[in-house]
């Protein structure tokens, strides 16, 4: 995968994928500036797959602005993993347009700020040809006073015959304090589509803890091992093996 490390308190990126190319890309942004302006565009030509992962591990005094359009030819393929930990106050704005048929695009988000953090994923899907796919899908854990902004609005237009259109947002709360704003849309001009959204929020299951501490499992850990298991879900759709385990490793000493 090509590695790209962002510490410049601001950047703009444009990528063109040639047609029948299979990439994989780790974005990390690692930095102490209090201000961060980030602009990413990504145009993939047809036949074409991009895994976009995008790591944030800032502290509890940056603010970043994260904006990124994609542009996707017939039969590209596009799909982005987002790792958001850390920061004051975060938001992220992805656009894109499926112009073409059988173009695809898909976002996974595991969302995690620290202290009283914010983070806002604002996200715009409109479908504008036939055969087009989205879906959305975000974890959510929220502790102390943090703060999770969930707006997904998917627009299937009348010229997307037969698109499929998925959003789905859960949340696990681990405090009182903790609050998520969680808004899925879709504007469906057309009937011939396969279409679904959905919001859950709770907190951790009180039956799984249970039966995790009468195995002798202390209740710090069993919490762990069951947010554990929720992270897992997106970790696992990083095909590459140790390129997830980089990711892990990294996670795992940010939060020592």
């Amino acid at each position: 995968p090509l590695v790209l490390i962002t510490q410049s308190p601001s950047s703009s990126l444009n990528v063109y994928i040639k047609e029948n190319l299979d990439v994989e890309i780790l974005e990390i942004i690692v930095n102490e500036n209090e201000n961060l302006d980030f602009v990413r565009e990504i145009d993939i030509a047809q036949n074409s797959k991009v895994v976009y992962n995008k790591l944030q591990l800032l502290n509890s005094t940056s603010n970043l602005e994260y904006s990124y359009k994609s542009d996707l030819s017939k039969e590209a393929r596009l799909n982005i993993n987002l790792f958001e930990f850390g920061s004051k106050q975060s938001t992220n704005l992805f656009n894109t347009d499926m112009n073409k048929e059988e173009s695809s695009f898909i976002i996974n988000g595991l969302i995690r700020p620290l202290e009283q953090g914010v983070i806002n994923n604002k996200i715009l899907t409109t479908h504008n040809n036939k055969s087009t796919y989205s879906n959305i899908d975000f974890k959510h854990i929220l502790d102390n006073s943090t703060k999770a902004i969930f707006d997904a609005k998917s627009i299937v237009n009348k010229n997307a015959l037969y698109a499929s259109a998925f959003q789905n947002s859960n949340t696990i709360l681990l405090s009182d304090e903790a609050t998520i704003f969680a808004n899925p849309h879709l504007e469906i001009n057309i009937d011939e589509l396969k279409a679904s959204h959905g919001a859950t929020t709770g907190t951790l299951d009180e039956d799984e803890l249970f039966y995790l501490q009468s195995r002798g499992i202390e209740e710090k850990k069993a919490e762990k091992i069951l947010l554990s298991a929720i992270e897992t879900v997106i970790y696992d759709k990083i095909s590459d093996k140790k390129l997830k385990e980089y990711i892990q490793g990294l996670v795992g000493e940010f939060h020592e």
